[in-house]
């Protein structure tokens, strides 16, 4: 018995409920960011998350092996404040 190439392709069908909560949940994310977080441990990317997911999650690294709890807000990008002003080494008290 022969198989054919698009047997092996072939997708199961999904549920009607199924198909309709997987197309609302596509027109939800479309203006959000998405972002990455990383295992604490070695640094490799463990998931991708959007930009309005809070609480925790539990991750598990596929390199290091290591499976953990983590608050999501520890996890988030802060953007880097500005330095103050250098001086350039002249004395204006005199």
């Amino acid at each position: 018995m022969k198989r054919r190439e698009t047997d092996s392709l072939r997708q199961p069908e999904l549920p009607a409920g199924t198909e309709e909560r997987l197309r609302r949940s596509k027109q939800e994310v479309e203006g959000l960011k998405s972002r990455v977080v990383r295992c604490p441990v070695c640094g490799f990317k463990c998931a991708l998350v959007y930009s309005d997911i809070r609480g925790h999650m539990n991750l598990y690294c596929r390199k290091c092996k290591k499976e953990f709890p983590a608050n999501l807000s520890y996890f988030r990008r802060t953007r880097a404040r500005r330095a103050a002003p250098v001086s350039c080494g002249r004395e204006t008290d005199r």
